[in-house]
Protein backbone atom coordinates (compact mmCIF):
# COMPACT_ATOMS: atom_id res chain seq x y z
CA UNK A 1 0.00 0.00 0.00
CA UNK A 2 1.25 3.74 -1.02
CA UNK A 3 1.84 6.10 1.90
CA UNK A 4 -0.18 9.06 1.93
CA UNK A 5 2.44 11.50 0.38
CA UNK A 6 2.20 9.03 -2.92
CA UNK A 7 -1.24 8.81 -2.46
CA UNK A 8 -1.82 12.55 -2.29
CA UNK A 9 0.47 13.57 -5.37
CA UNK A 10 -1.53 10.79 -7.28
CA UNK A 11 -4.79 12.34 -5.73
CA UNK A 12 -3.56 15.80 -7.00
CA UNK A 13 -2.74 14.88 -10.72
CA UNK A 14 -6.10 13.09 -11.37
CA UNK A 15 -7.65 16.24 -10.18
CA UNK A 16 -5.63 18.34 -12.01
CA UNK A 17 -6.31 16.14 -15.47
CA UNK A 18 -9.96 16.36 -15.02
CA UNK A 19 -10.10 20.21 -14.75
CA UNK A 20 -8.18 20.23 -17.82
CA UNK A 21 -11.08 17.94 -19.14
CA UNK A 22 -13.74 19.85 -18.22
CA UNK A 23 -12.60 23.05 -19.11
CA UNK A 24 -12.23 21.78 -22.69
CA UNK A 25 -15.17 20.21 -22.76
CA UNK A 26 -16.85 23.32 -21.02
CA UNK A 27 -18.67 21.35 -18.56
CA UNK A 28 -19.73 23.10 -15.45
CA UNK A 29 -18.40 20.33 -12.84
CA UNK A 30 -15.80 21.92 -10.24
CA UNK A 31 -13.32 20.38 -8.11
CA UNK A 32 -14.34 18.82 -5.07
CA UNK A 33 -13.74 21.43 -2.88
CA UNK A 34 -15.26 23.96 -4.70
CA UNK A 35 -19.09 22.54 -5.32
CA UNK A 36 -21.68 24.97 -5.15
CA UNK A 37 -22.90 24.54 -1.67
CA UNK A 38 -22.69 26.58 1.55
CA UNK A 39 -21.23 24.65 4.31
CA UNK A 40 -19.62 25.56 7.54
CA UNK A 41 -16.30 26.03 6.59
CA UNK A 42 -15.24 27.75 3.58
CA UNK A 43 -15.13 26.32 -0.12
CA UNK A 44 -11.13 25.07 -0.88
CA UNK A 45 -9.96 26.20 -4.23
CA UNK A 46 -7.69 23.73 -6.10
CA UNK A 47 -5.89 26.70 -8.08
CA UNK A 48 -4.71 28.20 -4.87
CA UNK A 49 -5.09 25.51 -1.80
CA UNK A 50 -4.30 22.23 -3.35
CA UNK A 51 -2.20 22.81 -6.88
CA UNK A 52 -0.09 25.69 -4.50
CA UNK A 53 0.88 23.56 -1.85
CA UNK A 54 0.41 26.19 0.21
CA UNK A 55 -2.46 25.76 2.31
CA UNK A 56 -2.93 23.49 5.25
CA UNK A 57 -4.93 21.26 3.93
CA UNK A 58 -2.03 19.68 2.01
CA UNK A 59 -0.46 18.58 5.34
CA UNK A 60 -3.83 17.15 6.60
CA UNK A 61 -4.26 14.97 3.29
CA UNK A 62 -0.25 14.23 3.07
CA UNK A 63 -0.23 12.72 6.39
CA UNK A 64 -2.79 9.77 7.80
CA UNK A 65 -1.78 10.74 11.30
CA UNK A 66 -3.39 14.12 10.81
CA UNK A 67 -6.29 12.16 9.10
CA UNK A 68 -7.08 10.60 12.22
CA UNK A 69 -7.03 13.86 14.59
CA UNK A 70 -9.42 15.25 12.17
CA UNK A 71 -12.65 16.82 13.65
CA UNK A 72 -14.90 15.71 10.55
CA UNK A 73 -18.09 18.24 10.58
CA UNK A 74 -21.74 17.37 10.27
CA UNK A 75 -23.38 16.33 7.17
CA UNK A 76 -25.58 19.13 6.01
CA UNK A 77 -28.83 17.44 4.98
CA UNK A 78 -31.26 18.52 2.77
CA UNK A 79 -34.11 16.32 1.77
CA UNK A 80 -34.93 16.91 -1.98
CA UNK A 81 -38.86 16.70 -2.54
CA UNK A 82 -39.52 15.25 -6.17
CA UNK A 83 -42.97 16.53 -7.62
CA UNK A 84 -43.27 12.88 -9.89
CA UNK A 85 -45.78 13.57 -12.63
CA UNK A 86 -48.54 11.42 -12.89
CA UNK A 87 -51.45 11.42 -15.67
CA UNK A 88 -52.20 8.38 -15.93
CA UNK A 89 -55.82 6.58 -17.21
CA UNK A 90 -58.08 4.79 -14.32
CA UNK A 91 -57.39 1.46 -15.58
CA UNK A 92 -53.96 -0.01 -16.86
CA UNK A 93 -54.11 -1.30 -20.77
CA UNK A 94 -54.23 -5.06 -18.98
CA UNK A 95 -57.22 -4.29 -17.65
CA UNK A 96 -56.32 -3.32 -13.81
CA UNK A 97 -57.87 -0.38 -11.91
CA UNK A 98 -54.97 1.60 -11.03
CA UNK A 99 -54.48 3.65 -7.29
CA UNK A 100 -55.15 7.51 -6.24
CA UNK A 101 -51.62 7.77 -6.07
CA UNK A 102 -50.63 6.00 -9.21
CA UNK A 103 -53.09 8.02 -11.20
CA UNK A 104 -52.08 11.61 -9.62
CA UNK A 105 -49.14 13.62 -8.84
CA UNK A 106 -47.36 12.12 -5.66
CA UNK A 107 -44.15 13.37 -4.00
CA UNK A 108 -40.86 11.58 -3.39
CA UNK A 109 -38.69 12.78 -0.69
CA UNK A 110 -34.96 11.70 -1.12
CA UNK A 111 -32.31 12.94 1.40
CA UNK A 112 -28.88 14.73 0.21
CA UNK A 113 -25.88 14.96 2.78
CA UNK A 114 -23.54 17.34 1.94
CA UNK A 115 -20.18 17.07 3.28
CA UNK A 116 -17.94 20.36 4.50
CA UNK A 117 -15.55 21.23 1.72
CA UNK A 118 -12.59 20.17 3.27
CA UNK A 119 -14.31 16.77 4.59
CA UNK A 120 -15.02 16.27 1.17
CA UNK A 121 -11.06 16.71 0.20
CA UNK A 122 -10.46 13.86 2.24
CA UNK A 123 -13.20 11.26 1.13
CA UNK A 124 -12.26 12.60 -2.54
CA UNK A 125 -8.27 11.72 -1.96
CA UNK A 126 -9.43 7.98 0.24
CA UNK A 127 -12.10 7.52 -2.76
CA UNK A 128 -9.43 7.38 -4.80
CA UNK A 129 -7.55 4.87 -2.83
CA UNK A 130 -10.47 2.35 -2.59
CA UNK A 131 -11.14 3.57 -6.35
CA UNK A 132 -7.60 2.21 -7.86
CA UNK A 133 -8.36 -1.05 -5.60
CA UNK A 134 -11.60 -1.59 -6.60
CA UNK A 135 -11.02 -1.46 -10.25
CA UNK A 136 -8.43 -4.15 -10.36
CA UNK A 137 -10.43 -6.15 -7.80
CA UNK A 138 -13.82 -6.02 -10.88
CA UNK A 139 -11.24 -6.58 -13.39
CA UNK A 140 -8.89 -9.47 -12.26
CA UNK A 141 -12.75 -11.29 -11.44
CA UNK A 142 -14.15 -10.65 -15.17
CA UNK A 143 -16.95 -8.07 -13.71
CA UNK A 144 -16.06 -5.28 -14.89
CA UNK A 145 -18.75 -4.62 -17.16
CA UNK A 146 -21.23 -5.56 -13.61
CA UNK A 147 -21.40 -2.34 -11.59
CA UNK A 148 -22.28 1.02 -13.94
CA UNK A 149 -23.00 3.32 -11.60
CA UNK A 150 -20.24 5.71 -10.28
CA UNK A 151 -17.82 4.62 -12.31
CA UNK A 152 -16.14 6.34 -15.71
CA UNK A 153 -16.51 3.23 -18.15
CA UNK A 154 -15.34 4.85 -21.68
CA UNK A 155 -17.07 3.94 -24.59
CA UNK A 156 -15.10 2.00 -27.28
CA UNK A 157 -15.75 4.54 -30.24
CA UNK A 158 -15.66 7.74 -29.01
CA UNK A 159 -13.41 7.26 -25.81
CA UNK A 160 -15.95 9.78 -24.24
CA UNK A 161 -17.62 8.07 -20.67
CA UNK A 162 -21.08 6.57 -21.24
CA UNK A 163 -24.35 7.36 -19.72
CA UNK A 164 -27.46 6.21 -18.82
CA UNK A 165 -28.63 7.19 -22.43
CA UNK A 166 -25.52 4.45 -23.28
CA UNK A 167 -26.45 2.18 -20.79
CA UNK A 168 -30.11 2.22 -21.55
CA UNK A 169 -29.38 1.74 -25.40
CA UNK A 170 -27.09 -1.14 -24.54
CA UNK A 171 -29.48 -3.00 -22.44
CA UNK A 172 -32.04 -2.85 -25.26
CA UNK A 173 -30.29 -3.70 -28.08
CA UNK A 174 -28.99 -6.35 -25.96
CA UNK A 175 -32.98 -7.56 -25.42
CA UNK A 176 -33.85 -7.16 -29.38
CA UNK A 177 -30.97 -9.68 -30.00
CA UNK A 178 -32.29 -12.72 -28.63
CA UNK A 179 -34.93 -14.69 -29.81
CA UNK A 180 -36.46 -15.26 -27.07
CA UNK A 181 -35.85 -14.16 -23.68
CA UNK A 182 -36.82 -13.33 -19.87
CA UNK A 183 -36.25 -9.79 -18.21
CA UNK A 184 -36.18 -9.65 -14.68
CA UNK A 185 -35.82 -5.87 -13.27
CA UNK A 186 -35.25 -5.38 -9.39
CA UNK A 187 -34.84 -2.39 -7.02
CA UNK A 188 -32.98 -2.64 -4.12
CA UNK A 189 -35.56 -0.67 -0.70
CA UNK A 190 -33.62 1.86 0.72
CA UNK A 191 -30.41 1.29 -0.97
CA UNK A 192 -27.60 3.49 0.99
CA UNK A 193 -29.65 3.51 4.39
CA UNK A 194 -29.54 -0.08 4.75
CA UNK A 195 -25.27 -1.11 3.94
CA UNK A 196 -24.43 -2.81 7.03
CA UNK A 197 -21.36 -1.53 9.07
CA UNK A 198 -19.73 -4.33 9.74
CA UNK A 199 -20.14 -5.81 6.34
CA UNK A 200 -18.80 -2.43 5.15
CA UNK A 201 -16.16 -1.80 7.13
CA UNK A 202 -14.90 -6.12 5.95
CA UNK A 203 -15.00 -5.56 2.65
CA UNK A 204 -13.05 -2.21 2.97
CA UNK A 205 -10.13 -4.04 4.76
CA UNK A 206 -10.32 -7.04 1.83
CA UNK A 207 -10.14 -4.37 -0.91
CA UNK A 208 -6.56 -3.01 0.96
CA UNK A 209 -5.34 -6.60 2.07
CA UNK A 210 -5.23 -5.87 5.31
CA UNK A 211 -7.08 -7.60 8.43
CA UNK A 212 -8.17 -4.51 9.60
CA UNK A 213 -8.41 -1.30 9.08
CA UNK A 214 -5.57 1.39 9.24
CA UNK A 215 -6.19 4.22 11.50
CA UNK A 216 -6.73 6.95 9.47
CA UNK A 217 -8.71 4.60 7.45
CA UNK A 218 -10.82 3.75 10.26
CA UNK A 219 -11.37 7.25 11.21
CA UNK A 220 -12.62 7.81 7.69
CA UNK A 221 -14.94 5.13 8.06
CA UNK A 222 -16.13 6.48 11.25
CA UNK A 223 -17.02 9.64 9.72
CA UNK A 224 -19.10 7.71 7.64
CA UNK A 225 -21.24 5.58 9.38
CA UNK A 226 -22.05 7.09 12.54
CA UNK A 227 -22.10 10.40 10.26
CA UNK A 228 -23.30 13.41 12.16
CA UNK A 229 -25.57 15.48 10.57
CA UNK A 230 -27.88 18.75 10.47
CA UNK A 231 -31.00 19.88 8.47
CA UNK A 232 -30.52 22.71 6.08
CA UNK A 233 -33.34 24.49 7.13
CA UNK A 234 -32.57 24.30 10.84
CA UNK A 235 -29.06 25.48 10.31
CA UNK A 236 -30.35 28.54 8.15
CA UNK A 237 -33.02 29.33 10.77
CA UNK A 238 -30.63 29.36 13.78
CA UNK A 239 -28.62 31.54 12.35
CA UNK A 240 -31.07 33.76 10.92
CA UNK A 241 -29.77 33.85 7.62
CA UNK A 242 -32.18 36.50 5.11
CA UNK A 243 -31.79 35.58 1.28
CA UNK A 244 -30.04 38.64 0.52
CA UNK A 245 -27.39 37.36 3.10
CA UNK A 246 -27.17 34.02 1.71
CA UNK A 247 -26.30 35.49 -1.82
CA UNK A 248 -23.51 37.56 -0.42
CA UNK A 249 -22.27 34.54 1.52
CA UNK A 250 -22.65 32.07 -2.26
CA UNK A 251 -20.70 35.44 -3.72
CA UNK A 252 -18.04 35.63 -1.67
CA UNK A 253 -14.89 32.94 -2.80
CA UNK A 254 -14.20 31.17 0.79
CA UNK A 255 -18.20 32.13 2.32
CA UNK A 256 -18.32 30.16 5.31
CA UNK A 257 -21.80 29.79 7.01
CA UNK A 258 -20.63 30.88 10.04
CA UNK A 259 -17.57 30.92 12.16
CA UNK A 260 -16.57 28.31 14.43
CA UNK A 261 -17.66 30.53 17.55
CA UNK A 262 -21.24 30.71 16.47
CA UNK A 263 -21.66 27.33 15.43
CA UNK A 264 -20.46 26.06 18.30
CA UNK A 265 -22.94 28.45 19.99
CA UNK A 266 -26.03 27.81 17.48
CA UNK A 267 -25.79 24.38 16.39
CA UNK A 268 -23.26 22.38 18.30
CA UNK A 269 -24.76 23.26 22.09
CA UNK A 270 -27.86 24.19 20.42
CA UNK A 271 -28.84 19.92 19.85
CA UNK A 272 -29.11 20.44 16.27
CA UNK A 273 -26.91 17.95 15.47
CA UNK A 274 -28.29 14.57 14.89
CA UNK A 275 -25.93 11.06 14.52
CA UNK A 276 -26.74 7.69 12.77
CA UNK A 277 -26.31 5.10 15.65
CA UNK A 278 -28.22 2.47 13.61
CA UNK A 279 -25.22 0.31 12.73
CA UNK A 280 -26.46 0.81 9.10
CA UNK A 281 -26.71 3.06 6.19
CA UNK A 282 -23.94 5.88 5.02
CA UNK A 283 -24.84 9.44 3.68
CA UNK A 284 -25.97 9.60 0.25
CA UNK A 285 -24.01 12.30 -1.56
CA UNK A 286 -20.56 12.19 -0.46
CA UNK A 287 -17.86 12.06 -3.01
CA UNK A 288 -16.92 7.91 -1.64
CA UNK A 289 -20.51 6.54 -1.33
CA UNK A 290 -21.06 5.50 -4.83
CA UNK A 291 -18.18 3.85 -4.40
CA UNK A 292 -18.81 2.48 -1.23
CA UNK A 293 -21.82 0.94 -2.46
CA UNK A 294 -20.33 -0.79 -5.51
CA UNK A 295 -17.18 -2.25 -2.94
CA UNK A 296 -20.41 -3.40 -0.76
CA UNK A 297 -22.32 -5.27 -3.58
CA UNK A 298 -19.06 -6.66 -4.86
CA UNK A 299 -19.23 -10.20 -3.55
CA UNK A 300 -23.26 -9.93 -4.77
CA UNK A 301 -22.32 -9.06 -8.17
CA UNK A 302 -19.72 -11.75 -8.35
CA UNK A 303 -21.77 -14.48 -7.53
CA UNK A 304 -24.99 -13.18 -9.22
CA UNK A 305 -22.63 -13.00 -12.39
CA UNK A 306 -21.49 -15.87 -12.24
CA UNK A 307 -25.17 -17.69 -12.11
CA UNK A 308 -26.24 -15.88 -14.42
CA UNK A 309 -23.44 -16.30 -17.32
CA UNK A 310 -23.54 -19.92 -16.70
CA UNK A 311 -26.91 -19.75 -18.20
CA UNK A 312 -26.11 -18.01 -20.90
CA UNK A 313 -27.78 -14.53 -19.70
CA UNK A 314 -26.62 -11.02 -18.84
CA UNK A 315 -26.82 -9.32 -15.57
CA UNK A 316 -26.20 -5.97 -14.17
CA UNK A 317 -26.50 -3.76 -11.30
CA UNK A 318 -26.89 0.15 -11.35
CA UNK A 319 -26.95 1.50 -7.95
CA UNK A 320 -29.87 0.00 -6.54
CA UNK A 321 -31.30 -0.94 -9.96
CA UNK A 322 -30.50 -4.66 -11.16
CA UNK A 323 -31.50 -6.28 -14.56
CA UNK A 324 -31.29 -10.34 -15.51
CA UNK A 325 -31.43 -11.21 -19.17
CA UNK A 326 -32.06 -15.44 -19.05
CA UNK A 327 -34.38 -17.73 -20.38
CA UNK A 328 -38.14 -17.47 -19.14
CA UNK A 329 -37.83 -20.93 -17.62
CA UNK A 330 -35.25 -19.74 -14.92
CA UNK A 331 -36.87 -16.34 -14.53
CA UNK A 332 -38.41 -17.48 -10.91
CA UNK A 333 -35.22 -19.40 -10.15
CA UNK A 334 -33.30 -16.29 -10.85
CA UNK A 335 -35.72 -14.17 -9.12
CA UNK A 336 -34.80 -16.77 -6.00
CA UNK A 337 -31.22 -17.15 -5.78
CA UNK A 338 -30.98 -13.16 -6.29
CA UNK A 339 -33.41 -12.14 -3.15
CA UNK A 340 -31.38 -14.99 -1.21
CA UNK A 341 -27.77 -13.52 -2.12
CA UNK A 342 -29.23 -9.77 -1.25
CA UNK A 343 -30.86 -10.93 2.18
CA UNK A 344 -27.36 -12.42 3.08
CA UNK A 345 -26.27 -8.48 2.82
CA UNK A 346 -29.03 -7.31 4.87
CA UNK A 347 -30.44 -5.17 1.96
CA UNK A 348 -33.88 -5.92 0.78
CA UNK A 349 -35.74 -6.58 -2.95
CA UNK A 350 -38.72 -3.78 -3.10
CA UNK A 351 -41.55 -6.54 -4.56
CA UNK A 352 -43.17 -3.47 -5.74
CA UNK A 353 -40.44 -2.10 -8.30
CA UNK A 354 -39.91 -5.73 -9.48
CA UNK A 355 -40.63 -6.05 -12.99
CA UNK A 356 -40.65 -9.49 -15.04
CA UNK A 357 -41.08 -9.57 -19.38
CA UNK A 358 -40.38 -11.71 -21.79
CA UNK A 359 -40.01 -10.65 -25.37
CA UNK A 360 -40.04 -12.76 -27.94
CA UNK A 361 -38.67 -11.36 -31.69
CA UNK A 362 -41.12 -13.83 -33.68
CA UNK A 363 -44.26 -11.54 -32.56
CA UNK A 364 -41.94 -8.57 -32.27
CA UNK A 365 -44.06 -8.15 -28.63
CA UNK A 366 -43.34 -7.77 -24.91
CA UNK A 367 -45.24 -9.45 -22.35
CA UNK A 368 -45.32 -8.86 -18.84
CA UNK A 369 -44.26 -12.28 -16.84
CA UNK A 370 -45.03 -10.74 -13.02
CA UNK A 371 -47.08 -13.89 -12.00
CA UNK A 372 -43.65 -15.78 -12.96
CA UNK A 373 -43.12 -14.89 -9.61
CA UNK A 374 -45.40 -15.29 -7.64
CA UNK A 375 -45.75 -10.98 -6.98
CA UNK A 376 -49.24 -9.65 -6.51
CA UNK A 377 -48.79 -6.29 -7.58
CA UNK A 378 -51.65 -5.89 -10.29
CA UNK A 379 -51.34 -2.41 -10.61
CA UNK A 380 -47.40 -2.07 -10.49
CA UNK A 381 -47.80 -4.33 -14.16
CA UNK A 382 -46.48 -2.67 -16.88
CA UNK A 383 -46.59 -3.19 -20.72
CA UNK A 384 -42.60 -2.83 -21.10
CA UNK A 385 -39.38 -2.88 -19.44
CA UNK A 386 -38.50 0.76 -17.82
CA UNK A 387 -34.68 1.39 -17.36
CA UNK A 388 -32.75 4.39 -16.24
CA UNK A 389 -35.45 6.81 -17.19
CA UNK A 390 -36.69 4.70 -20.48
CA UNK A 391 -38.91 2.54 -21.98
CA UNK A 392 -38.06 -0.11 -24.14
CA UNK A 393 -40.47 -1.10 -26.62
CA UNK A 394 -40.07 -3.36 -29.79
CA UNK A 395 -40.17 -1.11 -32.33
CA UNK A 396 -37.68 1.78 -30.22
CA UNK A 397 -37.13 3.84 -26.74
CA UNK A 398 -39.14 6.44 -25.42
CA UNK A 399 -38.21 8.74 -22.15
CA UNK A 400 -40.32 7.74 -18.77
CA UNK A 401 -42.84 10.54 -17.85
CA UNK A 402 -41.02 11.33 -14.74
CA UNK A 403 -38.02 11.73 -16.39
CA UNK A 404 -39.23 14.51 -18.74
CA UNK A 405 -41.21 16.39 -16.29
CA UNK A 406 -38.12 16.83 -14.10
CA UNK A 407 -36.42 18.35 -16.64
CA UNK A 408 -39.82 21.14 -17.06
CA UNK A 409 -39.54 21.68 -13.38
CA UNK A 410 -39.54 25.69 -13.17
CA UNK A 411 -39.23 27.64 -16.11
CA UNK A 412 -42.61 27.45 -18.81
CA UNK A 413 -40.48 27.09 -21.88
CA UNK A 414 -38.17 24.41 -23.65
CA UNK A 415 -34.64 26.12 -23.76
CA UNK A 416 -31.92 24.77 -25.35
CA UNK A 417 -30.41 23.43 -21.94
CA UNK A 418 -33.40 21.32 -21.20
CA UNK A 419 -33.80 20.27 -25.47
CA UNK A 420 -29.94 19.03 -24.55
CA UNK A 421 -30.24 15.86 -23.11
CA UNK A 422 -33.33 14.58 -25.47
CA UNK A 423 -31.78 15.77 -28.32
CA UNK A 424 -28.35 13.53 -27.44
CA UNK A 425 -31.34 10.25 -26.22
CA UNK A 426 -33.13 10.60 -29.39
CA UNK A 427 -29.23 10.64 -31.57
CA UNK A 428 -27.79 7.55 -29.63
CA UNK A 429 -30.78 5.54 -29.31
CA UNK A 430 -31.90 6.43 -32.95
CA UNK A 431 -35.35 7.35 -31.17
CA UNK A 432 -38.01 9.14 -33.63
CA UNK A 433 -40.39 10.01 -31.32
CA UNK A 434 -38.77 11.90 -28.19
CA UNK A 435 -39.43 15.02 -29.78
CA UNK A 436 -42.63 14.60 -29.94
CA UNK A 437 -43.39 13.07 -26.99
CA UNK A 438 -41.18 15.95 -25.12
CA UNK A 439 -43.69 18.52 -26.52
CA UNK A 440 -46.87 16.70 -25.67
CA UNK A 441 -45.54 16.12 -21.81
CA UNK A 442 -44.58 20.16 -22.12
CA UNK A 443 -47.96 20.79 -23.10
CA UNK A 444 -49.87 18.60 -20.28
CA UNK A 445 -47.40 20.08 -17.65
CA UNK A 446 -47.99 23.66 -18.46
CA UNK A 447 -51.78 22.85 -18.45
CA UNK A 448 -51.72 21.68 -15.34
CA UNK A 449 -49.93 24.89 -13.68
CA UNK A 450 -51.80 27.22 -15.46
Amino acid sequence: MMNNDEIYSRWVEIQRQRIKEWQRTNSKKKFVGERGYLHFDGKVSFKDHIDSGGHSINDLLRNGANVVKHKFLPFIRDDQRVRKFRDKNEFTPLGDMRKHSQRFPTIKNRPIMYAAHRDACIYSMYGQILHESYETQILKDGVADVALAYRRIPQKDSGSNKSNIDFANDLHRMILSYDHVGILMADMSHFFDTIDHEKLSMRWAELLGVNELPADHAAVFKSLTRFRYVFKKEVYSALALTPDQIITLFKKRNGALTSPKVYNAKISKAGLVRQNKSGRGIPQGSPISGLLANVYMHDFDLKMNEYVMARGGYYARYSDDIVVLIDESLLKEAYDFMKSLINEDKIEINDKKTDTFTFDKATGQFENGLDILGILHPFNKKQYPQYLGFIMKEDGMLVRSNTLSRRFRGKDRLNSKRWEYFKLAQHKTGSKAITRQVRKVHAKIKKQSS
